[in-house]
């Protein structure tokens, strides 16, 4: 009898646990929501955020309209979070967070500014969750519009 090879559909979102890291101690039950001064829209990566946005599928939520989480506490670091605090969160408004690899924003800082369909390659890797061909390097961040603080993990003060 032959044997059957399975593919991984789908994952289980409702069973996973997510991380934020914060610079500022918040409350149980606070709801974390884009903030205006937040990573994205600082002027020395409005360059590749402009790329990125240009380039976002209309059923893909904003990196300007995102809270970012992670899924592997030890990636809060490596993706730009703060570490001071680090939070359990659930996510809230989606069943599903929007899944992309941080791997292919990197990627897009070494691309020549005028090299447009690279630029639309890497960033639609990045909007389709396409994971990065150098798996060492592979760093998955999710997007979400809201999430609510369920507990306090780490306390780096």
């Amino acid at each position: 009898m032959k044997k059957l090879k399975y593919v991984k559909l789908f994952e289980n979102f409702s069973t996973q646990t997510f991380y934020h890291g914060s610079s500022v101690k918040l409350r149980i039950g606070t709801i974390l929501e884009p903030q205006l001064e937040f990573y994205t829209r600082r002027s020395d990566v409005q360059f590749l955020e402009k790329i990125m946005y240009a380039y976002r599928p209309d059923d893909k939520l904003s990196r300007y309209d995102s809270v970012f989480l992670v899924d592997n506490i030890d990636d809060i670091d490596s993706s730009g979070g703060y570490t001071d605090f680090i939070y359990e969160v659930s996510i809230l408004d989606v069943i599903i967070p929007e899944k992309s690899d941080l791997a292919w924003y990197t990627e897009l800082e070494l691309i020549e500014s005028d090299d447009y369909d690279k630029q639309k390659e890497i960033a639609g890797n990045y909007w389709n969750g396409v994971r990065y061909h150098k798996r060492s390097e592979s760093l998955f961040e999710y997007r979400v519009p809201k999430a609510r603080v369920v507990e306090l993990v780490e306390d780096g003060y």
